[in-house]
């Protein structure tokens, strides 16, 4: 009984904390352009031009903020919810052992500029930082397939319109 009643106590003094953990850093898509990236990360080690478009690495120990959208997702509040909570005794040291790798051993950050010189896309260690980065640059809002309307919609929603009927 005490052990499970001390389990209970550590999960529910640990929920949540993995999201916390993985969003702690410097949130990259705050930078818009290459001399603000490259002002903060100081100059890259690596710079070249792939299929037309520009690129810097860098190569850093900072902490970065590299998963700030995957524990916002429904997903992973899900998951606590079945798990009661016990999913953080894995995600917690998960996350703190990503933050010790990136420390000691370095990674690699990838920036991907377009012809204007505005940061296009990000990867860390070969892996996109932030999905739909383009779409959260741009501040527009992903519109989903069954709310865009084609011709036949509207002539169905609009009979007088339709010149069959």
């Amino acid at each position: 009984m005490r052990v499970a009643l001390s389990m209970l106590v550590v999960v529910m003094l640990s929920s949540g904390c993995a999201g916390l953990i993985a969003s702690t850093g410097k949130d990259l898509t705050v930078f818009q352009t290459k001399s603000e990236l490259r002002a903060y990360l100081g100059e890259p080690t690596w710079t070249g031009v792939i299929d037309g478009e520009e690129f810097d690495e860098f190569c850093t120990r900072l902490k970065v903020a590299d998963r700030p959208y995957s524990y916002a997702s429904p997903g992973y509040a899900m998951v606590l919810f079945w798990t009661c909570g016990t999913c953080e005794l894995l995600l917690v040291p998960y996350e703190f052992y990503r933050i010790g790798k990136g420390t000691v051993c370095g990674q690699t950050i990838r920036a991907t500029y377009d012809k204007e010189g505005r940061v296009a896309d990000l990867t860390l260690d070969r892996e996109q930082l932030y999905p739909f980065y383009s779409v959260l640059r741009q501040g527009s809002q992903i519109t989903p397939p069954s709310s865009q309307s084609t011709a036949s919609d509207q002539a169905l929603a609009d009979p007088a319109s339709n010149p069959e009927h």
